[in-house]
């Protein structure tokens, strides 16, 4: 029986996080050098489950965003950026590969 080898990348681009911020109107409390650095993080690392909180925290906390609007805890709100990040930011490659 064939041995199958599943093996997935995981990859991000800091121009799509770029324009979740833009088109979210996040990031609007943050001066251009903090938004630089979480942008060139972005560029420099893995989207790891770490580094996604890492980066929708730092959004979180550059953003202004009133909790009482949305009826949330903070936590709630930055999983919910996880989320946002995860689907429109990261991207996974597959490859298969089968042994006879």
């Amino acid at each position: 029986m064939a041995k199958t080898k599943i093996e997935v990348e995981r990859v991000w681009d800091s121009h799509d996080v770029r324009n979740l911020c833009i088109n979210g109107g996040y990031y609007t409390c943050g001066t251009n050098e903090e938004y630089g650095k979480m942008l060139q993080f972005v560029q420099n690392h893995k989207p790891t489950k770490d580094n996604i909180f890492r980066v929708a925290e730092d959004i979180y906390k550059h953003s202004g965003i009133d909790l009482d609007t949305y009826g949330v805890s903070e936590d709630e709100m930055i999983a919910g950026l996880m989320f946002e990040i995860s689907r429109k930011c990261v991207t996974e490659h597959f490859a298969i590969n089968r042994e006879a």
